[in-house]
Formats: structure tokens, C-alpha cells, sequence
């Protein structure tokens, strides 16, 4: 591993074509003389500690295809010459510390650029609409920066893109115009725009109308409304992450009270009967939503191993379906799900087998919810956390792992708890009518003496005047 300066004695080699230091620990700047090597068509940086800026005179070199200074500490903003880089087809810049807003210049690579990354920078602006002019451009990450505004509608003019990466930024605004029957993305395979406050709601034409799409992610936004039907229609889906709408903190309404409590936030009514049953995915999370009704009973993909519906208001039982898939993971807590775990057909079962040796790639999650009945014994799963929040009879054994086994109480003495303190409240409350009662009616009892004192006061004070009246009167 080579350490220490690139040094400028290396612009004099002005055949040089091929520069790849990537994976070292090369220190300091680039020189500033490097536009002179000018036959210069890789230049490869990436994963050093470099620092400094991009010498504004690297537009100079004109055959360059590959730029990669990935994870570095180069600095300012990003030079508008890179523009001039008329070959230039993968450009690489994430993990610096690179800062304002995305230079317009980049649009002049159009018909060339095939690969954008400036993620895990410090950039910030709007995006500029003539990014739409790329036409070449595959992949597009602006991932953990500091954007706002608007998503180019000009971007949905890109054929051939398959990555576009918004995700941990401040994005705003609706999607239609970015995903609409007039979309021409039908490449695109990840997006993910996780961590923003696009509002609005869900556009059904992100899964319509792209058939090739693996990977949707929008999980933190103040997004609204119900989960379109059309998800069905991505049957190449994979991934399907919607985690936490209108929790984002860019969300107008985040951290108000009131707003919060009248209002549900994120995601409402119930999931589609079959998107449990598409047939590629393998991660659902739609968890801290207000999601309703029941968790779909009917067919389950055999692909799913993720599963998050926590922190809704779902009010089902758990389908005896789950059984039948390979999960390794289902969180289902937080919920209002009803139900006990038993072996027979319609009851809980997420893979239990009493005979089998502890799952420990299957992590159960289901606390807080309605269920009761007995636990069947022994749980064979080396992940699980079930017994909190919920109301499990008596008589069987506690499961081995559940992180809440030491202090918990079987049905009927949690429900001899909530009863001894439901009594004792109802019996303060009692106690504390009866006070007040009788504070009224001493208060009312002490006006009404008071009252009637002042009034003999008063009447004696009128015939002491009237006695010196009369008195002066027999005088004269």
C-alpha cells in the first residue's frame, strides 16, 4: 500500500493515459498542474486521504473517461469545467466534502455521461432540469446531501436510467410528475428516495408502468393516502420498503401535537389482498403507518424472508399462511391483532416446530397486541419477543429467549393487575367526589351563616340611627 504525495513531476508525462491509485493512503492535493497530462483517459483516486480541491484546469483533459475520487476528503465545489470533459462517461465523487449546488455544466456531457455519483457530500441547491438532458445516463445517486426543492420532471425523459438515488435529502413536492402515464423510465430497476418530504401520495405508476423495478424505497416522507392497488402489477419486485410516512422531519406537521393526534399520519387503509403474494418480493416493511383491517389470509410468496407491519391499527389474526414461507424476519408489534398461538389451521404459526432443533436465522417480533391463549412449549426459535403487551394464559413454559421472560406475568395475574389497579382508580376517583362534594356544600353552608349575620348587622345599625334621629328631633 503505497502513502505520501502524488507528485507533480507526473504531469510531465504527457503520454501518460492510465493513473489508478485507488486503495491507498495517498495524502495531500492533486497537482495543480495535471490538465497538462492530456492523453489521460483513467483517473482513479478512489479510497485514499486526499485533500484539497479539483483543480479547475482538469477540464482540460478532454479524453478522459473515468474520473473516481470517491472517498477522500477533497473539499470547496465541484469545478463547472468537468463539463468540458467531452469523453467523460463515469464520473465518481462521493464520500467528500464537496459543497454547493450541482454545477449546469454537466448537462453539456449529454449522449455521453453514463454513470453520476456525488453522494455523501455536503452539496446542496436545487437540482438543475437540464439533468434530463443526459440522455445516456444510467445511474444517478445524489444520496445524503442537502437538495431541496423539486425533482426535475425533465428526469422522467431519461430512457435509459436504472439507478436513481434521492435518498437523505430535502426533497419536496408530489412524484406524479416524475412517475406518470407519460413516464419513459421503463429501465429504471432501484429507486430510492428514502428520507425526504415528498408529499402527496403514492403514485401507482411507479409499479404500472415500470416493468423492470426491484427496489422501491420511500420509508421517512410525508407522503399520504392508501397503497395503490397497482403494486401488484411489479412482479419483478424485490424490495418494498414505506417505513414511517409522515414521519419524516421535514414533514410540515412533524412534532405537532395536535396534528398528530386528529389526524393519522403516513399511510392509511388496508394492504392489497395480494401483495403478500407477488411473486419476486422479499422485503415488506410498511411499518409506522395507520394502516387497518386485516393482514391478507390468502396466498404467500415463497420469496418472502422480511416482513414489517409494526405500529399500525391492523386488527386481524395472523394467517396460519405465514407458515408456508422461509421468513427470517416478522414484526408484527404494535398493532391490534388478535388471536393464540396454536397449531391449528388459522391460528399462529410462524414455522414452530417443537421437534426441530432453535431456528436462529428466524427473528419473531409480535409484542404489544391482543393475542392470548397458551404459548405452545418449548418455542423452538432462538429470536423472539412475544410475552410484552400481550395476555398469555397460564400453564406453559416461558419461551427461552423472549427478552421480557423474567418479569412477566402469566393471563390471569396481569389481568388480576389491571383490575387491582382499575379498582384502586375508581376508588380514588370516589374518594376525591365525595370530598369535593362536601367541600361545595360546607362552602355553600358558610355563605348562607355568613349571610344571614350581615343582614342582622345591618339591621340593628338602621335603628341606632333611627334612636339618634329621633333623639336631635326632640332636642330642637
Amino acid at each position: 500500500m503505497n502513502t505520501g504525495l502524488i507528485p507533480s513531476s507526473l504531469c510531465s508525462l504527457t503520454v501518460l493515459q492510465d493513473i489508478e491509485f485507488q486503495n491507498n493512503n495517498f495524502v495531500g492535493s492533486l497537482p495543480a498542474c495535471l490538465g497538462n497530462v492530456t492523453r489521460l483517459r483513467y483517473l482513479r483516486l478512489e479510497h485514499n486521504d486526499m485533500t484539497g480541491t479539483i483543480p479547475s484546469n482538469i477540464g482540460e483533459l478532454s479524453l478522459l473517461v473515468h474520473l473516481n475520487l470517491d472517498n477522500n476528503n477533497f473539499v470547496s465545489t465541484i469545478p463547472s469545467t468537468l463539463g468540458q470533459m467531452s469523453e467523460l462517461i463515469y464520473l465518481y465523487l462521493s464520500g467528500n466534502y464537496f459543497t454547493g449546488p450541482l454545477p449546469d455544466s454537466l448537462s453539456q456531457l449529454h449522449g455521453i455521461l453514463q454513470d453520476l455519483d456525488v453522494g455523501d457530500n455536503d452539496l446542496s441547491g436545487t437540482l438543475p432540469s437540464s439533468l434530463g438532458g443526459l440522455s445516456k445516463l444510467n445511474m444517478l445517486s445524489l444520496s445524503f446531501n442537502h437538495f431541496t426543492g423539486t425533482v426535475p420532471s425533465t428526469l422522467s425523459g431519461v430512457s435509459q436510467l436504472r439507478i436513481l438515488q434521492l435518498d437523505g435529502n430535502v426533497f419536496s413536492g408530489p412524484l406524479d410528475s416524475l412517475f406518470s402515464a407519460e413516464v419513459n423510465l421503463a429501465q429504471l430497476q432501484i429507486f430510492d428516495a428514502s428520507d425526504n418530504a415528498f408529499t402527496g401520495t403514492l403514485p401507482s405508476a411507479l409499479f404500472q408502468n415500470l416493468p423492470n423495478i426491484l427496489t422501491v424505497s420511500l420509508s421517512l416522507n410525508c407522503l399520504s393516502g392508501s397503497l395503490p392497488a397497482q403494486i401488484c402489477a411489479a412482479e419483478s419486485l424485490l424490495v418494498l420498503s414505506l417505513d414511517g410516512m409522515g414521519s419524516s422531519q421535514d414533514c410540515d406537521w412533524y412534532g405537532d401535537t395536535f396534528f398528530n393526534f386528529f389526524r393519522p399520519q403516513g399511510l392509511t387503509g388496508a394492504i392489497p389482498e395480494c401483495v403478500l403474494a407477488m411473486p419476486s418480493l422479499v422485503l415488506l416493511h410498511v411499518s409506522a403507518n395507520a394502516l387497518t383491517g386485516s393482514i391478507p389470509s390468502h396466498a404467500f410468496s415463497p420469496s418472502l424472508r422480511n416482513i414489517s407491519l409494526s405500529h399500525n391499527h391492523l386488527s386481524s389474526t395472523i394467517p396460519y399462511s405465514f407458515q408456508q414461507g422461509q421468513l427470517v424476519k416478522l414484526d408484527l408489534s404494535h398493532n391490534k391483532l388478535t388471536g393464540v398461538w396454536q397449531t391449528r389451521r388459522g391460528d399462529i404459526d410462524v414455522g414452530q416446530n417443537a421437534s426441530a432443533e432453535p431456528r436462529t436465522n428466524l427473528e419473531v417480533k409480535l409484542t404489544v397486541n391482543r393475542l392470548s391463549g397458551e404459548l405452545p412449549s418449548p418455542i423452538k426459535l432462538t429470536s423472539i419477543d412475544v410475552l410484552q403487551g400481550n395476555l398469555f394464559g397460564c400453564g406453559f413454559s416461558l419461551p427461552e429467549h423472549d427478552p421480557s421472560r423474567g418479569d412477566y406475568s402469566c393471563g390471569s395475574s396481569q389481568l388480576d393487575q389491571a383490575l387491582f389497579f382499575l379498582l384502586g382508580g375508581a376508588c380514588c376517583m370516589a374518594v376525591a367526589l365525595v370530598l369535593y362534594i362536601a367541600y361545595r356544600l360546607q362552602r355553600s353552608r358558610t355563605k348562607s351563616r355568613l349571610g344571614a349575620s350581615s343582614g342582622l348587622e345591618a339591621e340593628s345599625g338602621d335603628e341606632g340611627v333611627r334612636e339618634e334621629s329621633f333623639a336631635a328631633a326632640a332636642c330642637e
